[in-house]
């Protein structure tokens, strides 16, 4: 279960950079990224997991061969950050309502992120109908 919940925010970081990614090249460059519903303050903020991740994007939509060093770190500092299986599932939500304006993203390589960067679990390849409370 534990291991799930890893995987989930993984991903959602990695939405969240994408997200941010678009929104920071599209129309309009001073919206700002909130968590869906109320948040609690310990949970990551979908800022937060923006921030961490948006090194990640150039590899995730193929851009990279590699993800670069300050990728593998903020998904290092969120996977570390993420404590409970609410904080989770917070990030895999936020991360879902942003993967529906990326549409270049390869999942494939968001599941390959912890094995290139060497974290220990294993994500599966989500996309936008992930069930985030599996």
């Amino acid at each position: 279960m534990l291991r799930q919940t890893v995987q989930v925010l993984m991903f959602s970081a990695i939405i969240l950079l994408l997200s941010s990614s678009a929104i920071l090249t599209g129309a309009q460059p001073n919206m700002v990224l909130t968590p869906a519903g109320p948040s609690q303050p310990d949970q990551p903020s979908c800022n937060k997991v923006v921030n961490e991740l948006s090194p990640c994007l150039p590899y995730v939509r193929g851009r990279e061969d590699k993800p670069s060093k300050s990728c593998c770190d903020g998904a290092k500092q969120l996977n570390d950050e993420a404590k409970s299986k609410q904080d989770k599932q917070a990030a895999c939500e936020c991360i879902k309502k942003v993967l529906n304006t990326l549409p270049d993203v390869d999942t494939s390589r968001i599941s390959s992120l912890p094995k290139e960067c060497g974290i220990s679990f294993n994500l599966p390849p989500i996309d936008r109908n992930f069930d985030c409370t599996t």
